[in-house]
């Protein structure tokens, strides 16, 4: 009896139904073989991957990933047929994980944040978080009342407008380059310090105590006279 564990390293192009688009499926195995042929040992992931690849096919255009990930109990059996009459021995195929490769995954949730905001009222209350967020971020920087106003009111840099139209991706991608500008104002963009500040800072140091008029150190935060503050 052979039993290997094993997750495929290229993704099998799937047909998405719902999204109307390829996308790739990467999928575990528990694999269970009625022989001891160590030459099959080798070979089993690959037939397993063709069979499911077989079968995976069968279901291109008819439905979408969340559901076909609904059928793994289906399609092991299928493959576990396939496999056995290839073999001629019983083999046992079960599929413990199926899911998107890094692109296909990425391209599902921009297209998940699209129909989002393909509502106004979604939209505009994920950009209302946004600038609230950065404000946040600009008050624990240690930014004034007046500077958060500032980046409040401070026009946003030249981007393609958000479009009327009904295309929701476009409409998300110009929205998310919003997000993304409001949030690197907030991190990155530097205030001028209030002018009090900046004259304390550049003002000279005194060389003699406005109380006692004792000779001042050219260190020191008190006067060694009378203790009065520099």
């Amino acid at each position: 009896m052979i039993t290997i564990n094993f997750h495929t390293d290229k993704p099998l192009p799937f047909l998405d139904k719902e999204l109307g688009t390829h996308i790739g499926l990467l999928a575990g195995w528990t694999v269970e073989a009625d022989t001891d042929d160590d030459h099959y040992r080798n070979t089993l992931p690959l037939h397993t991957e063709a069979a499911m690849n077989y079968v995976i096919f069968g279901y291109e255009n008819k439905c979408g990933f969340n559901e076909l990930s609904q059928e793994l109990d289906e399609i092991s059996a299928a493959v576990s047929e396939k496999l056995t009459a290839q073999s001629g021995f019983r083999c046992t195929a079960k599929l413990t994980e199926l899911r998107p490769d890094e692109r296909s995954a990425q391209f599902m949730k921009q297209r998940e944040l699209a129909q989002k905001m393909s509502d106004p009222a979604y939209a505009a209350a994920e950009l209302e978080k946004a600038m609230k967020k950065a404000q946040e971020t600009a008050a624990k920087n240690g930014m004034s009342q007046q500077d958060i106003e500032n980046l409040k009111n401070m026009p946003l840099p030249d981007l393609p407008p958000i479009p009327d139209d009904l295309d929701p991706i476009a409409r998300a991608q110009a929205i998310s380059a919003r997000m993304e500008q409001m949030k690197q104002m907030a991190m990155n963009t530097s205030f001028a310090a209030a002018p009090a500040a900046q004259n304390a800072q550049s003002a000279p140091r005194p060389k003699f105590c406005a109380y006692c008029g004792s000779a001042l150190p050219a260190s020191g935060s008190f006067c060694p006279n009378c203790g009065a503050k520099i």
